[in-house]
């Protein structure tokens, strides 16, 4: 009998979870989105410190970049920039530069890092549904994306 009255509670409290559903709205996807710097429209930076996109990897509207850079003295910061024009092709192209700002870091030490942009104005001037393709300027890395609602 002990072991009922220990052990029910367990299996009732396991069962609600179990049914718990969480309903996504959604303004809990634009929060979601609203985490990650964007990526803007704009002109490309003329001072860039140097880096090497490993790896591009898409997740819906999230672009995450795995990227290595000398550094390990000062803060870096990276902002991702697609040109205002887009280029004609099937699918359209659209450049992008991924402008890495080192703070005048002198170390070499070898870093790695991923970062995560939020890519849905990358989709400007397109159709819904409609692909363009992510050139990354000064890399030789390129990425269909289609905007998704």
């Amino acid at each position: 009998m002990k072991l009922v009255c220990i052990v029910l509670p367990f299996i009732l409290l396991i069962a609600a979870c179990a049914n718990h559903k969480k309903n996504v709205t959604t303004s809990d996807v634009e929060k979601h989105y609203e985490a990650y710097p964007p990526a803007v429209i704009g002109k490309f930076q003329k001072i860039n410190a140097p880096c090497q996109i490993k790896e591009l990897t898409l997740k819906r509207n999230l672009l995450e970049i795995d990227v290595t850079y000398g550094g390990g003295c000062a803060e870096h910061q990276f902002e991702l920039i697609g040109s205002e024009k887009l280029e004609e092709g099937s699918p359209k192209v659209r450049k992008v530069q991924l402008v890495h700002k080192n703070g005048g870091d002198q170390c070499k030490a070898l870093k790695r890092e991923k970062l995560t942009f939020s890519i849905s104005q990358l989709a400007e001037h397109l159709e819904p549904g409609n692909e363009v393709l992510l050139d990354f300027v000064g890399h030789d890395k390129k990425i269909r994306f289609s905007y998704q609602n």
